[in-house]
């Protein structure tokens, strides 16, 4: 009680809305196609890049909320933004796999 110092105390973990903005691909569209509303699937951010065994990957499990295109009038290439929700625990901190290039006959 003869302490100024307030403590914290840990909550529950949440997530906010999250957004990413792309880039437009004129010729093709299979981009918008994944993201389309209500699409649930994975979010993967390579912090360091895609350096194998790296404890650097972080895995959203995701649901697209909504697709819009992001307007400027700026001198800038076509985007769009997508706008997720966080569906369950993130994987954070995860070993990035070892890739495998395939061999031809």
């Amino acid at each position: 009680m003869a302490s100024t110092f307030t403590p914290n105390i840990p909550g529950e973990d949440k997530a906010d809305g999250s957004a990413l903005t792309l880039y437009e691909d004129k010729v093709d569209d299979s981009l918008e196609t994944l993201l389309s509303k209500g699409t649930e699937g994975y979010v993967v951010i390579l912090r360091k890049g895609d350096v194998a065994g790296s404890k650097s990957m972080d895995v959203f499990p995701v649901r697209v909320g909504s697709r819009s295109p992001s307007y400027t009038t700026n001198a800038e290439p076509a985007k769009f933004k997508v706008s997720f929700s966080i569906t369950a625990l993130p994987t954070l901190d995860a070993t990035v796999p070892a890739t495998t290039v395939p061999t031809t006959a």
